[in-house]
């Protein structure tokens, strides 16, 4: 009798088992296939990207590591992404911006796969796996985030990767994969050193051996650059600081507000819904971390997220959404972990914890899709028109009718330098150090920098301020008399002598419209 209720009980087990790891298979397929779905129907690339992808371009085919030829400076924010990129360009002879967007989707499932086995490594019940691989696969700003050709998916990898390492003691790995990390970006190096606080209090030669792990991956690639660069800290980091927090005089409160509101892992645009849904995620994440506060584990990721938000604020980049994705990531995880253990206190109500579990799926499923019919709409809107319809054509204008050592300053740096191979000089100062330090003396007029750069064409957008200035004959010494009009790219027929009144004049037409102007010498 006892034989049979135990093996009774053994069969129920393997039962649950398997059902526990079916649905998070189906959970797993399902984050994978909306993160496919949105990459094939938008084709949305982010603009920044192609920064990256030109320093790809320009290495595979022998040109060194740069965004202009013949010039040293490191304006791509991630260098690892760049040389896997130009490594996997090589090998396969496949198209960069492809590369970049299956690379994506490869990332995102290394990404399940590697929670999946670290929450089963370190016992996270069945229904906190249950919520975290949900709140992964339905948060739909992650496949956005994910799939946009920026690096950002493979920070979140290596961040899973790295946890999962720490929590199985294995110090040489965590360390390879924080050094990895830091060389993905740089200021993801708050996350290697929550790891190292944390663990230094229990074990220190365990830190020593990561740090020695972490120094062999990244000391090699700071002699690169500070040889061939001048400096590892990529130069994108000060010309957007200069560029944009440095002007930003609003009250902190704003960017706390901003920062909060980010927490909303949906696509959403309405204010009190992402109010609503910040504030769930947050008092979900809270009350867990208070509750286990004592897991090494979870310590790491709560240090993180102070220090994390800390740097945000301290640096007042929330200008820059993106680089909070891994906060974000952070702060879900948590909050996820803290309903399925809600969810499991449940469990000896089995007719009840169904109904909750089911309840809790479809809400959060709904939540994640329902919104999602406009946002697929509008990234490929912005991918159709601003991007293809403008941008890309301006770069193959450029391509097309300049001569090959033509300089072109302008802001919109990422699809137009890609496809125009020309000479650019940025406005923002990323890959134009100079600018930078004319920035910092307080020269931000660009017709400024076209005069101290002598460029030979210039890219504004059709309503900028500065047009007018352009027609009337110059003559300061410079070489420069004036410029005019040589192309226009204006996909959605705006006006630009009418203020904008609509989002949609704001958001999309207004960028989507560009003139080329050109020096009168050519």
């Amino acid at each position: 009798m006892n034989n049979s209720s135990t093996l009774k009980k053994i069969t129920i087990t393997n039962h649950q088992k398997k059902s526990s790891s079916i649905v998070i298979l189906l959970l797993i397929f399902l984050g994978i296939t909306v993160r496919l779905i949105w990459v094939i129907y938008t084709q949305f690339t982010h603009e920044d990207a192609f920064i990256t992808f030109q320093y790809t371009k320009n290495l595979a085919h022998g040109m060194g590591f740069v965004y202009n030829p013949g010039e040293r400076v490191l304006g791509t924010t991630s260098p690892l992404y760049a040389l896997i990129l130009a490594a996997v360009e090589i090998t396969t002879g496949q198209d960069i911006v492809d590369l970049a967007h299956i690379l994506g989707i490869l990332f995102s499932g290394i990404s399940f796969i590697l929670l999946n086995t670290f929450g089963r490594n370190v016992g996270w019940s069945n229904s906190q796996l249950f919520a975290v691989i949900l709140m992964y696969a339905t948060a739909s700003k992650f496949w956005l985030l994910e799939t946009n050709g920026m690096e950002t998916v493979l920070v979140l990898a290596l961040m899973v990767a790295s946890l999962y390492a720490y929590s199985i003691r294995k110090p040489v790995l965590m360390g390879v994969l924080c050094g990895l990390l830091i060389w993905t970006r740089i200021d993801t190096v708050v996350w290697p050193l929550a790891l190292l606080l944390v663990a230094v209090r229990r074990d220190k030669p365990f830190v020593w051996r990561a740090l020695l792990a972490a120094s062999a991956i990244i000391l090699p690639w700071v002699i690169f650059a500070c040889i061939y660069f001048g400096s590892p800290i990529p130069h994108t980091i000060p010309a957007k600081w200069v560029a944009y927090p440095r002007f930003n005089f609003a009250e902190l409160h704003i960017d706390i507000r901003k920062l909060f509101l980010f927490l909303n892992p949906y696509l959403i645009e309405d204010e009190t819904i992402k109010f609503i849904f910040s504030s769930l995620t947050l008092s979900a994440m809270s009350l867990y971390a208070y509750r286990r506060f004592r897991d090494p584990k979870i310590k790491v990721v709560i240090l993180y997220i102070v220090l994390e938000t800390f740097r945000i604020l301290i640096g007042r980049v929330t200008v820059f959404l993106r680089y909070m994705t891994p906060l974000l990531w952070a702060i879900l995880l948590l909050a996820a972990l803290g309903s399925g253990e809600l969810l499991s206190q449940l469990k000896t109500y089995k007719p009840t914890y169904k109904i909750i579990a089911l309840a809790l799926a479809i809400a959060i499923i709904t939540a994640g899709l329902l919104p999602i019919g406009g946002k697929l709409q509008d990234a490929r809107d912005q991918q159709r028109l601003r991007h293809e319809g403008s941008l890309v054509q301006l770069g193959l204008w450029l391509n097309q009718n300049t001569p090959a050592d033509s300089r072109v300053l302008l802001e919109p740096l990422g699809h137009v330098g890609y496809y125009a191979e020309r000479r650019m000089i940025d406005e923002v100062g990323i890959i134009t150090p100079e600018i930078t330090a004319l920035k910092m003396q307080g020269i931000l007029d660009p017709l400024e920098y076209a005069r101290i750069f002598d460029v030979d064409y210039i890219v504004l957008h059709c309503d900028d301020p500065h047009k007018p200035q352009m027609l009337e004959p110059v003559d300061d010494g410079l070489n420069l008399d004036y410029y005019k009009v040589v192309a226009a790219f204006n996909p959605l027929d705006y006006d630009p002598t009418r203020p904008p009144d609509t989002i949609w004049d704001i958001d999309l037409a207004r960028r989507s419209c560009y003139d080329i102007w050109a020096h009168e010498r050519q």
